[in-house]
């Protein structure tokens, strides 16, 4: 930052004295009023710096209902509040993996049915070991505590107060009622973002908008039984056991 500094010239004798007594009280308030504002100036250069203006945004992390301003705000989220977040780091080589999968599907393939082992999968398309470190070092760094780590390094589990997870991720948690339901629920009221250089594709946990359910539900009156083994079910069974077979889910 550049210094302007003005120098102020008088003419000799006692008028000019007299003129310089008065104009030095001009000078002393003019020169406050300045140095306040260099100060001010100064705040807000520092601040700007504070931000990472090459951080990477990561979308999808604000609910559609806050997004839209239709869920009514209660507050900040209380400071100490302690979140589970899963961060997930995006695989490598996807046009190879895409490519491997038609394969491994394809009858006509050579690759047809040539799973890869987990180990295999890892190393060919999984995230480095490096990029998987930068990711633990950054949330260590950030108050947050890693409480799992994943043989894929496709996954982070880290934990830490909602203070940490905000300085963290660039964010601002609130509280909000929720629409349809007799409770509050928190999320960010903007996308969060990491340095460019850190190799994060989504965080899980920044939100408690939707609650995980099972998928089955009992119809009304419905209830479970346990029935007894037949011929036909044995059977069934053992052909369902013999699809499901391999290195996909089951």
């Amino acid at each position: 930052m550049k210094t302007i500094f003005n120098i102020f010239q008088t003419g000799s004798g006692n008028r000019s004295a007299c003129r310089v007594d008065k104009l030095s009280d001009f000078m002393r308030k003019d020169l406050t009023a300045i140095g306040f504002g260099l100060l001010l100036s100064g705040l807000a250069v520092s601040s700007s710096f504070a931000a990472d203006p090459t951080a990477v945004p990561l979308h999808g992390h604000v609910p559609a209902i806050v997004a839209h301003g239709k869920a009514k705000a209660l507050g900040h989220l209380a400071p100490d509040t302690v979140l589970d977040l899963s961060i997930g780091l995006p695989v490598r080589n996807r046009e190879a993996l895409a490519h491997l999968a038609e394969q491994v599907s394809d009858p006509k393939s050579p690759n047809y049915g040539q799973y890869l082992t987990p180990n295999e999968f890892t190393a060919r398309f999984g995230p480095t070991e490096k990029d998987y470190q930068a990711v633990i070092k950054f949330a260590r760094a950030h108050g947050l505590t890693v409480t799992r780590t994943h043989a894929n390094r496709m996954l982070l589990n880290v934990s830490g107060k909602a203070a940490d997870v905000e300085k963290a991720f660039g964010v601002t948690l609130h509280e909000y009622q929720h629409p349809t339901e007799a409770r509050t629920f928190f999320a960010p009221d903007g996308e969060p973002s990491v340095p460019a250089g850190l190799t994060i594709q989504d965080i899980s946990g920044l939100d408690s908008y939707r609650r995980p359910h099972p998928n089955y539900r009992l119809k009304p009156g419905q209830t479970f039984s346990k029935s007894v083994p037949t011929a036909e079910t044995k059977s069934a069974s053992k052909v369902k056991g013999n699809a499901t077979t391999g290195s996909g889910p089951a």
